[in-house]
């Protein structure tokens, strides 16, 4: 739920300042997430990989399995995921 939609519904209601404030200042991203079950072996043993190029939509490639070691059992297959983030006014101008 967006910042500006919680203000809103909030009850009691939020103090005034932030009610008017919230909108304006709150920008929010919407983010499809596209996941891959990979042995251990062929994942990168980072938790994250951000991609700073144009030429593709997607902003970070994570490992859920390098978060922690008691996520994943070693040599486990692990959830390797790509992270596309868009605001919603990008998504109107497509």
């Amino acid at each position: 739920m967006p910042i500006s939609q919680l203000l809103k519904a909030m009850d009691p209601p939020a103090a005034e300042p932030a009610t008017l404030a919230g909108p304006a200042i709150c920008v929010t991203r919407d983010f499809v997430t596209v996941a891959l079950v990979v042995p251990w072996s062929t994942a990168f043993r980072d938790n994250w990989i951000y991609v700073h190029s144009k030429e593709v939509q997607v902003g970070r490639i994570q490992n859920f399995g390098s978060w922690s070691p008691y996520m994943v059992k070693e040599d486990a297959p692990v959830s390797v995921s790509s992270l596309r983030l868009r605001r919603r006014r990008d998504l109107e101008q497509e």
